[in-house]
Order: C-alpha cells, then structure tokens, then sequence
C-alpha cells in the first residue's frame, strides 16, 4: 500500500499539472473568445471522441490489462496495438476529411487540423507504460505536455484564435511520446521487421485480438455517447452560444474530477493482476465518499461565485447547471472503481451491458429534457445515467466479493 500511494503521489502531481494547465487555458480562452467560437471549439472535439473510438478500439484498456498479467507479451503487445491502431487512423482519417468537407464548409481549416489531432492517439502508448506500471515515464511525458500547452498563454494572449490552440495542444500530443519513443528501445520494438511480417502473414491474431476487445469497444463508444452526447445535442436542438454556456460550467466540474482518473490508472493494473485477491476496495471507497461530500458542499454554497471568479458575468446564468454536474462528479468520486474492477475480472461483458442501460438512459433523457429544460435538462440526463451506473455496479461488485469470501 505504500508502494502504492507513492506512485500515486508522483502522479498527482504530474495529472494535476497537466489537468491544471488545459483547465485554465478553457477558462483563459472561455474569456478571450466569444460564446461561438467557444462553443464550437468545444463541440468539435466532442465529435472529434467519437471519430478516435474507431482509433482506439477499446484496445488500450485491453491490452493494458494482460500486459499487467503477463509481461513477457510486452513487445508482441506494443507492435500489435500501435500497428493496428495505425491502419485504423488511416480509415478513419478518410471519414473525418468527409465529415468535414461535408458537415464544416465554414470551419474546414480548423477540421483539417483535428486531422493531427486524431493521429496522436496512434502514438499514444499511455497503456503500455501503464501496464508495465512506469508512472515515472508516464509523469515525465504528462510534464513535457504541460510545459507545451504553457505557451499557449502568451500564444492566445496575442493571436486569441481556436486554430491557434488547436495547433499547440496537437503539439503537446505528439512531441512527448515522439520524444520518449526516440530516446527508449521502443522505436527499435515497433519497427521490428521480422515481427511485422510475422503478423501480416498471420492476420488471425490481431483479429482474435479484435474480437476480444468488441465488449470494450462498444463500452467505450457508449461511455462516450452520454459523456459529449450532451454537447453535441445541444449544438443540434440549440446553438453554438448554449455549448458555451454548458461547458464554461462543466470545465470547472471537471477539476474535480481530475484526481479521479490518477487514482483509477493506478488501480487498475494492481486489480487486473491480483484479480479477485485485489483487497483496497474498502480504502478507496471511504476516500470517494468522502471527496464526493465536499465536492456537492463546494457546489451548492459557491456555485456562482466560482463561475463569476472564472469568468466573470459572462456565463453566471450557468450556476444551475453547475450545481448539477457537480452531483455528477460525486457520484462518479463514489464509483471510483467499481467499473475497471469488472474490466480486471475480465468480465467486459458485463461492463457493456451496464454502459447499455446508462447510455439509453442519458439519450432518452438528453432527447427529452433538452428541448423542455435547455442545458439543465442535458445535466440532469447525465446525473441520472451516472446513478444508476453506480447503483449496478457497486451491487454487482459486493455480490461478487460476497460470494468469493463463501469459497474461500
């Protein structure tokens, strides 16, 4: 366990300088652009998640996880994924062009440019090093990308353009894992010939290895959907301006949220390598408990005093939404990691079939409350999917410890 918080101390500090950097250049830019073209640099990489599904494929959580469990299969993994990711961009770049030229005539520049954007998940080795539990590496690379995304400050302050940011933040994508790939043995690992050809005369393994990540696959794709399916909706059933106003309160929700995700790629691996042995559960869950308490006091006395002290009165009408997603952010502080533990277990089935209901759910809810309650309604479909996320899976996962201490 002490093992365990100094790697998650090493990368807290890196996540939060990394999350702290990207969440002030969203309130910076929140107050240099005007609602639209805020709205629209948050709408188009809300579309842009969805095109990187097909990228990704639901194989880095994968492969994350049987890294965790054998790591002999490191260099197989490493080439098989980032060369099947690659052919996969190569599809989907085709799609996003078409998208655009299409769906963006008055934005084609700045969809051309989310082109790089999607290619950075090609080298994003995130899941290898978290695999091999390098959260040194990982801290290194997170850094670098902070150091990047710094200049967008003075950037912005002389050219307050969406392109412009999009550019750097490509730039703080790339170079990192660019930079680590040249400087480790890795490069030496993707570019192995006599591996390469291994799997192009034998195709079945990395379908195999397809298959196997279709649950998470389609458990990515859903998770998604009710996680920016908001965003989008609101551009189709209102305007460029109501984006704005959702995500300039969403933004500053999301601080709270970023802790979360270094305690999850910290857990992760340890649970996909003990499996059901893993015994922290009762640890994290008083911690989610306890920060999702403070996070609903923080929003309900000081929702609009935090919105006014980010943005000053441009988006103070946001306050209700606020308040509402930070409820969100609780419940997803409480639900810490009952999802990942089904991953572990290898039970992605399962894992899906939850991501179905909350999915419909928030869908239903977006289609029914947007037009009745505007963004609020859109917040509100998103607590209610969040909920019964937790009720499932913290359920299942007591169930599923209650009947492995019986056979034991």
């Amino acid at each position: 366990m002490i093992k365990l918080f100094k790697h998650l101390s090493l990368l807290t500090v890196s996540e939060l300088t990394d999350k702290a950097v990207v969440f002030l250049l969203f309130i910076y830019m929140g107050r240099v652009f005007n609602p639209q073209e805020f709205g629209y640099l948050n709408y188009i990489l809300a579309v842009a998640s969805y095109f990187i599904i097909f990228i990704d494929l639901g194989l880095p959580q994968l492969a994350t996880r049987e890294l965790s469990s054998h790591r002999f299969l490191s260099s197989a993994l490493l080439q098989m994924v980032s060369a099947t990711k690659l052919f996969l961009f190569l599809f989907v770049m085709i799609g996003w062009i078409a998208f655009v030229l299409a769906i963006q005539k008055e934005h084609i520049t700045l969809g051309l440019i989310m082109t790089l954007y999607l290619f950075s998940r090609v080298i994003d080795i995130f899941w290898y090093l978290q695999g091999r539990q390098d959260f040194i590496a990982i801290a290194r690379i997170k850094l670098a990308k902070s150091f990047i995304l710094l200049w967008a400050f003075a950037f912005l302050y002389f050219y307050p353009h969406v392109g412009g940011y999009l550019a750097i933040l490509i730039l703080a994508l790339i170079l990192p894992f660019g930079w680590y790939l040249y400087h480790s043995d890795l490069l030496d690992t993707l570019f192995d010939t006599k591996r390469l050809r291994f799997l192009w005369n034998n195709p079945w393994r990395i379908k195999v290895f397809l298959l196997k990540s279709m649950p998470l696959i389609a458990s990515t794709f859903l998770i998604l959907m009710y996680y920016n399916l908001d965003t989008v909706l609101i551009g189709y059933f209102m305007d460029l301006e109501a984006v704005a106003r959702y995500n300039a309160a969403y933004k500053i929700v999301f601080a709270f949220i970023v802790v979360r995700s270094v305690f999850t790629s910290v857990i992760f691996p340890r649970m996909s390598e003990k499996k059901l042995k893993w015994n922290e559960g009762k640890q994290f869950l008083m911690i989610g408990i306890g920060v999702a308490v403070l996070i609903a006091l923080i929003a309900y006395y000081f929702s609009e005093d935090l919105l006014w002290l980010a943005y000053g009165d441009k988006y103070i009408t946001s306050s209700y939404v606020f308040v509402i997603l930070s409820l969100t952010a609780s419940v997803l502080w409480i639900n810490l990691f009952f999802p990942t533990f089904f991953i572990a277990i290898k039970q992605e089935k399962f894992y899906m079939k939850v991501h179905i209901i909350t999915a419909v759910i928030n869908l239903t809810g977006n289609l029914t409350l947007i037009p009745r309650f505007g963004i609020e309604g859109a917040a509100l479909a998103t607590l209610i999917a969040d909920v019964v996320s937790l009720i499932i899976f913290g359920f299942m996962y007591f169930r599923y410890r209650r009947i492995d201490s019986w056979n034991t």
